[in-house]
């Protein structure tokens, strides 16, 4: 149970960490420092990896059906739908992504794994 503790513990301090850099990234983005920006998102996808992998471990551990979250699928393709944006910047198109799906996708996919697997974990 302790180390199943300590990954969540782990899990949501990288989601913490995500949602900072994703603030960081908007604040770069409308102030037109785009290079800046543009370098956290594979820190983004990294981070976002790390989560997958170890929720899936965790669920595996905790007897779940081990799946991705579509959550997970859909915030990679946002943060991917934003690097392309960066190669024409258009701030109206970046913002866009980044408030209709990387920021709501971050949040879906935090309280999903708050409310089924850290519950289960912790039950």
């Amino acid at each position: 149970m302790q180390i199943n503790t300590n990954i969540i513990g782990k899990i949501l301090d990288l989601f913490e960490t995500m949602e900072e850099a994703v603030d960081y990234i908007t604040d770069q983005t409308n102030s037109g420092n785009f290079e800046s920006a543009l370098v956290l998102l594979q820190d983004l996808k990294d981070a976002a990896d790390e989560i997958n992998q170890s929720s899936l471990i965790l669920m595996e551990r905790l007897e779940m059906e081990p799946k991705s979250s579509s959550c997970y699928e859909k915030l990679i393709q946002g943060i991917n739908n934003l690097e392309l944006a960066y190669e024409n910047p258009s701030l109206d198109t970046m913002n866009e992504v980044l408030k209709q799906t990387i920021v709501p996708q971050l949040a879906s996919w935090k309280a999903d794994f708050v409310s089924n697997v850290a519950y289960k974990a912790m039950s």
